[in-house]
């Protein structure tokens, strides 16, 4: 899980939602802006996940994933949306993805 000071609020989230870039891989979509500091967020449908143990469960996965790829000086705000490809991946495939998919957005 990343710290709540790397976390995006909900008025920078839709900021993000509202203003950002999208890139896409087989298991994400990721909205991101420019910013001075590194943040992230996770979205994970209903539609995807019925339940909500399902959604943290996925949630938490792609938080740790990122805490690893995100760094500092990325200086991006970011959220990731999570597709139904994901669901049958394990967490070092997920985790190898994400990281590419920052790598291209810096």
């Amino acid at each position: 899980m990343l710290n709540k000071q790397h976390r995006l609020n909900s008025r920078e989230f839709s900021q993000v939602f509202s203003q950002g870039q999208a890139k896409h891989s087989e298991s994400f979509m990721v909205k991101y802006v420019r910013a001075d500091d590194a943040k992230a967020a996770v979205g994970v449908s209903k539609k995807h996940a019925k339940t909500a143990v399902a959604r943290n469960r996925m949630r938490r996965r792609i938080y740790g994933a990122l805490r690893g790829c995100l760094s500092v000086e990325s200086r991006l705000w970011c959220v990731v949306i999570v597709k139904q490809h994901a669901w049958d991946k394990t967490y070092q495939e997920l985790e190898t993805e994400l990281c590419e998919l920052v790598q291209r957005l810096k």
